[in-house]
């Protein structure tokens, strides 16, 4: 530790006093001295140190702050002291200075180093010994923000507060060298001086040229900026250049100035590239899908604060607004309300907002941005008017022309067109849509030679005039103004002489303006067509001139003559047999039949002598039960014109073998209306028996075939149904009473019969299928269920029904049956559901034994004879079925039922379902039905036990159940009864 200067005083008296000689304390004394002397030297020289480092710390603190604020080196001074640089002022552009000390200068050992150091953020923070210079509380120290460190030596201790001296906390040992110095100043650079400190530090500042150019730079951007938002907006306006002159500053061209039609003068600053060192950011503009325009950042869509993006277009639009400052770029969206940090603007260099401006085309100027966008702009192009109508143009007296006008060129919307005439002319314009319109001019009268002078002006000191004069028309026409024209058309010629342009028009179809021919010498070209009618006509030609249709100058009158025919019959009547006819035609355009389609009981020929033709035609005999028509088309000879009808009426036959034939009941219940139930496609005659028919033709589904009988009181009548009808059905039918018996089944082609007749009340009785009815018939579902008045079936009722598969519930509820014949199957051999065919009749008392016997496919008989009157069941009545399965509830409620055949079953040996097949039968008191095996009777209980035998049941649940059969307990106890 360096002794204070009282103490060293006090010690050389205390020598002195005690040293025996004085020449020896002199000499001792002056030593002391000289080393009081160079102590006190080295006190100054660290109080020298100390002003030295903090007087540097304050320049840097100085030096960051410019750097922060974009100041400028406006000069570098050299400090140098016998040869040696002590140290630079650097004079900044605001009036400012800063001194830093040459590292050169200090000697080699230092004292505590202070520096600064830039961290990712870009702001400068403190550095002690090159580490980071922390307040109490561990917070680097921003140099920004006020905060200025300040070194003391004391006691041989270096120490630094943060406080502005409040407090101290040592930091290294104390000696006169170090504290805050530069290893280099680079001024080579015009653009910016390069300091590195000592601690390797190296801060570059811009100079104050730099500096100027900088600024320029930000101004021509912003300025870019503004103009390019008043191009795009120029662009959506339809504006246009008038004109582009260099823009100068200071006497050199620095960009150009383009004056716009309605948004006025544009400065556009040309390319150039931006200070050493700096960057521009990467604006430009980009058409969204919406068709607005939008600020673009670097390729991307420049987002505001609420991140949307930026519009340039539009009464919303605006323009980025940029400035330089913490040697970065900062842009604002609200004309500097706010700013937002776009990045640093010491980067690689670029070449601006434009990458180029192409003035060498006439018509347009392009601007090409930095990321690529192309803008072009149109030039203006001097206007020019167009009039529809020659120099010298013919007019009558008192005639109105129209003469359409149109401006083109870049100024056209606000270009002004006006007219004025000789003084006898009246002349009126009359503006259209942009840049276009008409000229009204009407001629005096008398009529004398004139002109009018038409002029345009767009507005911005252009203007241009024409003259169109005017002449007397002139018009001769040959030949008589009625035109005779032969009935069979052709080429009318109408020729004219005239001095002005003729249009000709006409008020007949039939009457073509080919063309209108118009020198000194014209023709009017007519085609006339063929008159396809039996009377002649008469048209009119009128002749106008050339754009003005409503002055009629001439009209001309067309007299065609009528072609010829006439007919010696247009009605046949034939008889059901039959015949042969003969009518004779007289036409001057040719004769050619056409039978309709679908008519093949008619033929004919044709005989040619001359204009007359003989025509005949043969009638095949009817066989069907209604009446049927035709009517022949008597066409021209190449069939495109009728001319002519012939309508064959031929009566209708007796009843054939493939109508149906009803007898029905008409009557207060049905109102005296009777319905029928035909469905889907149908072609069918109805001859109702009373005079009446109809022919369906179309398919029936919302409307029902009906007829109303004209009587008071009751009566039957006897109803026929000829030709086809794809489908019989009764739901949804408005009637049921009225059909009686269905007398005759015949073959409509009927292929789809469920629910025929089903719930018809009145039905009594029905014929068998003899002439294949159900020959495509594959369901009859309900065909006749809930009929209560059917008392009797027919055998062979289904006898063509070989494709029949289901009957279920086909005589369901049918109460007034009390027996079936024979043979009433027949002919259902591929029948299988015969599902609650029966179920329901109460007064069903017994079914033949064979009445299945056709059935060798059936498998299904669910409910089939479910509440019905049964009192017996025959032996064999499933015999010719080895392919029933299903048996549930087959005989469920049957109350009349005594006895049961035990060997009912024996031939079923498929059934896989009895569930409550006896349910109900409260009167069988029998032994169960049961099957021999080896002389062992096997009951249906007991199957499951001969798997050889039988198929093994699966549901049987009460099959017997409140049946009190013989052998109860046994069923019982296997869960069958």
């Amino acid at each position: 530790m360096t002794p204070k200067p009282h103490y060293l005083l006090l010690f050389v008296w205390l020598c002195a006093f005690f040293l025996p000689s004085c020449n020896g304390v002199e000499g001792d004394i002056k030593g002391l001295q000289e080393q009081l002397d160079a102590h006190e030297r080295e006190i100054q020289a660290l109080k020298d140190a100390v002003r030295e480092i903090n007087e540097g710390i304050r320049s840097l603190q100085d030096i960051i702050e410019e750097l922060r604020t974009d100041g400028a080196v406006a000069s570098v001074i050299r400090d140098e002291q016998d040869g040696k640089l002590r140290g630079c002022t650097l004079a900044f552009g605001d009036g400012r200075s800063a001194y830093l000390r040459s590292a050169a200068y200090v000697q080699e050992e230092t004292a505590p180093q202070i520096g600064v150091r830039s961290d990712t953020d870009g702001g400068y923070y403190w550095t002690l010994g090159g580490e980071w210079l922390l307040s109490a509380d561990g917070a680097r120290l921003d140099v920004a923000g006020g905060v200025e460190p300040r070194l003391r030596a004391e006691d041989g201790t270096w120490s630094v507060s943060v406080d502005g001296g409040e407090t101290w906390r040592p930091t290294a040992q104390a000696s006169a060298r170090g504290g805050v110095s530069f290893q280099n100043v680079d001024t080579s650079h015009p653009d910016y001086v390069v300091i590195t400190l000592s601690d390797g530090t190296v801060l570059q500042l811009p100079t104050w040229s730099a500096f100027v150019a900088l600024r320029t730079r930000v101004n021509q951007l912003n300025t870019n900026l503004a103009a390019l938002q008043t191009l795009v907006s120029a662009l959506q306006q339809s504006d246009y250049i008038v004109s582009v002159t260099p823009f100068l500053e200071n006497g050199e061209q620095v960009g150009w100035l383009l004056n716009l039609s309605k948004s006025g003068p544009v400065v556009l600053y040309s390319r150039s590239n931006a200070p050493a060192g700096g960057r521009t950011p990467g604006f430009g503009l980009r058409q969204a899908e919406d068709g607005v325009w939008y600020w673009t950042l670097d390729g991307e869509w420049m987002l505001d604060d609420a991140g949307q993006k930026v519009r340039a277009s539009g009464a919303d639009g605006m323009t980025p607004q940029l400035k330089i400052e913490d040697r970065s770029w900062w842009v604002s969206y609200d004309n500097g309300g706010n700013w937002t940090r776009l990045g640093p603007a010491v980067e690689e260099s670029d070449a601006g907002l434009f990458r180029e401006i192409d003035l060498s085309s006439s018509v347009s100027v392009s601007l090409v941005l930095s990321d690529g966008t192309q803008l072009v702009i149109p030039r203006y192009r001097p206007i020019e008017l167009i009039l529809d109508v020659a120099e010298e143009t013919p007019i009558q007296a008192g005639e109105t022309l129209q003469i359409p006008y149109r401006v083109v060129g870049e100024g056209k919307s606000d270009a002004l067109v006006s007219a004025a005439s000789d003084g006898h002319f009246l002349v009126r314009v009359e503006p259209g849509d942009t840049g276009s319109g008409r000229i009204l001019v009407t001629s005096p009268e008398p009529l004398d030679d004139g002109y009018i002078i038409v002029m345009l002006s767009d507005g911005n000191g252009y203007s241009t005039m024409q003259v169109v004069r005017f002449t007397g028309r002139r018009l001769t026409f040959s030949g008589e103004p009625v035109r005779q024209v032969d009935w069979t058309g052709g080429t009318v010629l109408l020729p004219f002489s005239a001095n002005y342009a003729l249009t000709a028009s006409t008020d007949a179809d039939w009457i073509h303006i080919v063309r209108t021919r118009s020198d000194m010498t014209g023709t009017v070209e007519l085609a006339v067509d063929r008159n396809g009618g039996n009377a002649s006509r008469v048209g009119t030609v009128r002749l106008f001139p050339e754009g003005n249709p409503s002055f009629c100058v001439k009209e001309l009158t067309i007299i065609q003559a009528s072609a010829y025919f006439s007919i010696s019959d247009s009605e046949i009547a034939a008889p059901s047999s039959g015949g042969y006819y003969t009518v004779t035609v007289t036409s001057s355009r040719g004769c050619v039949l056409r039978i309709p389609d679908g008519c093949d009981w008619v033929s004919s020929s044709v005989e040619a002598s001359g204009e007359t033709y003989t025509l005949r035609l043969t009638v095949a005999s009817n066989h069907a039960g209604a009446e049927r028509q035709a009517v022949i088309s008597v066409l021209t000879a190449d069939g495109a014109t009728l001319q002519g009808q012939i309508a064959v009426t031929q009566m209708a036959a007796a009843e054939g073998a493939q109508d149906m034939v009803l007898t029905v009941r008409a009557n207060f219940a049905n109102d005296f209306t009777v319905y029928l139930p035909l469905r889907g496609e149908a072609d069918c005659f109805v001859v109702w028996g009373d005079g009446h028919m109809d022919h369906i033709d179309g398919y029936l589904d919302a409307s029902w075939v009906s007829h109303r009988y004209a009587v008071s009181e009751p009566a039957s009548f006897r109803v026929t149904v000829s030709g086809t009808v794809e489908q019989l059905c009764t739901v949804g039918i408005p009637v049921r009473a009225g059909i009686v018996s269905i007398d005759h089944w015949g073959d409509l082609g009927v292929q789809y019969a469920d629910n025929a007749f089903s719930g018809l009340t009145t039905l009594t009785t029905l014929a068998p299928d003899t002439d294949g009815f159900f020959a495509r018939v594959t369901d009859v579902t309900n065909i006749f269920s809930g009929c209560p008045s059917l008392i009797s079936l027919p055998a062979g009722l289904f006898r063509s029904g070989r494709a029949i598969r289901n009957l279920h519930g086909a005589f369901e509820d049918c109460l007034g049956l009390t027996s079936v014949p024979s043979g009433l199957l027949e002919g259902c051999d591929g029948a299988t559901d015969f599902t609650r065919i029966f179920a329901g009749c109460a007064g069903l008392t017994s079914v033949p034994a064979d009445l299945f016997a056709p059935c060798s496919q059936a498998s299904v008989f669910l409910e089939a004879f479910g509440a019905t009157g049964l009192q017996e069941i025959p032996a064999t009545l499933f015999a010719g079925c080895p392919a029933v399965s299903v048996l549930t509830a087959c005989f469920t409620d049957c109350y009349a039922l005594a006895t049961v055949p035990v060997s009912l079953f024996d031939n079923n040996r498929r059934v896989v379902n009895f569930q409550h097949a006896f349910w109900g039968c409260d009167r069988f008191s029998g032994e169960s039905p049961y099957t021999l095996i080896d002389g062992r009777k096997v009951h249906l209980y007991e199957r499951k036990d001969y798997p050889d035998q039988f198929f093994s049941p699966i549901s049987f649940e009460a099959c017997f159940g409140n049946c009190p059969i013989e052998d109860r307990d046994a069923a019982l106890a296997l869960g069958w009864w």
